[in-house]
């Protein structure tokens, strides 16, 4: 038995997460069928009756349809199964005409973009069991954030070509010879360049002399039959599947004040923990391309049309997601798109929020301290907003790279889509 789709509805109400309304029956759907999706923008706390009958009126009578309260947009079935694996691409925005802005930059760059190669990409270095990762991982202290969930750190300075002379949460200093270490990246967060050579962290690829002292200040739990010798051999295994140059962010905070990238290269090869995605691609030139790519306007006007909210702020990008972008470049454009990563590759680029708009913060607090008691629908963005520098010249770059023109004002247009887009999800819930 088929289930025809009739409509979807999405309705925003005062909390981090979105309700979807499915509406189908049981039968075939005809050849040129079409599907209704229908945005809710207005307080479900405040939707009467009569805003009801308004509604059903509205999706009764009219295929496409823009207000203040209340968006509807038809696609056809081919449509949406072109794109089934995640249909948020036609609901995931808070406003249809977000969407038209977005789809439409994203379908200039049909011709010189491609899906990514499939199996390119892999998940990191799972750690297990629980409790590893306090002695396996050493964190490069590059900001604060960096260390806030990590066991033993290291700052640069203390660092030889023999060793690095890490530190605990305890405050206990420990000489690890680098013979046993291997060049790492365990967290994303923090680092604020494309170039990442010179700021890896370490993992062990077996037992350091100080190994049994930091297990007992770890406070780690041998499990039952835990045998050392096995799990040595696991590790070299298991590291052995996850050399890269080129990782991507695999849970993503765009809100959080200490998400600055999305990818990262590095000229020496690494073996990235499973907080990243770890990209295989051999060839260095298609992989600075692709890294460029992946941290461009056309990477994340696609990235807020996809991504799931089933984890909130906090968005799990998964494979199929990224298989569902035109984000890999077409084989005469890869010189010249690493041309523009070399270029920037060590450049320092703000918080993505501060990227896309140098007055977010206030942008957000003036909205949500007045609005969220007051407001029935949802926000606009009043005037424009102040991208910082490094994104603008580097979208640009991007696009020219590519062979597309655009302007600085059709730049700030888009960002002011992510902007809206940003403040809306990211003050649905509590700091």
């Amino acid at each position: 038995m088929f289930l025809r789709l009739l409509s979807i509805m999405v309705f925003r109400r005062w909390s981090e997460y979105r309700d979807v309304l499915l509406i189908c029956k049981k039968g075939s759907p005809p050849k040129e069928h079409h599907v209704k999706f229908a945005l809710v923008k207005k307080d479900l706390r405040r939707i009467t009756k009569k805003d009801v009958e308004y509604i059903r009126n509205q999706l009764e009578n009219n295929d496409d349809f823009r207000s203040s309260e209340l968006d509807i947009e038809s696609f056809s079935m081919s449509e949406l199964l072109e794109r089934f694996a995640n249909l948020m691409w036609f609901c995931g925005v808070t406003d249809f005409q977000h969407r038209d802005k977005l789809v439409s930059f994203t379908r200039r760059f049909s011709k010189v973009l491609l899906p990514p190669p499939a199996n390119c990409f892999k998940e990191g270095y799972r750690p297990v069991p629980k409790g590893v990762s306090s002695f396996m991982f050493i964190t490069r202290a590059l900001d604060p954030c960096r260390t806030e969930e990590a066991f033993l750190f290291f700052d640069s300075a203390n660092e030889t070509n023999e060793s690095v002379k890490a530190q605990s949460l305890l405050q206990i200093d420990y000489k690890i010879e680098k013979n046993a270490l291997l060049p790492s990246l365990r967290t994303g967060i923090g680092i604020n360049t494309l170039d990442i050579t010179k700021k890896l962290d370490y993992i062990a690829k077996g037992p350091y002399k100080e190994f049994g002292t930091v297990l007992k200040a770890s406070g780690f739990k041998k499990p039952k039959h835990f045998n050392w010798v096995k799990y040595w051999l696991h590790v070299k295994q298991e590291l052995s599947g996850v050399k890269t140059k080129f990782v991507t962010v695999h849970r993503i905070n765009p809100y959080s004040p200490n998400t600055n990238l999305i990818a990262f290269f590095s000229e020496e090869p690494f073996f990235a923990s499973n907080v990243l995605n770890i990209v295989k691609e051999d060839d260095e030139e298609t992989a600075k391309a692709f890294c460029a790519l992946m941290n461009s306007i056309i990477f994340l006007a696609q990235f807020f049309l996809l991504k799931e909210e089933t984890t909130g702020r906090y968005i799990n990008i998964r494979f199929y997601d990224f298989y569902e972008m035109s984000i890999f470049p077409e084989r005469t454009k890869i010189k010249a798109l690493a041309t523009v990563f070399d270029a920037f590759a060590h450049e320092q680029f703000p918080s993505l929020r501060e990227q896309l708009d140098k007055d977010f913060d206030a942008r957000y607090d003036a909205f949500w301290l007045e609005t969220k008691k007051k407001q029935k629908t949802l926000f606009s963005v009043a005037g424009k907003v102040s991208p910082s520098e490094i994104r603008a010249d580097f979208d640009i770059a991007i696009c020219n790279a590519l062979g597309i023109s655009i302007t600085k004002e059709e730049l700030l247009d888009l960002y002011k889509v992510l902007v809206q887009e940003m403040i809306v999800t990211r003050g649905l819930t509590r700091d």
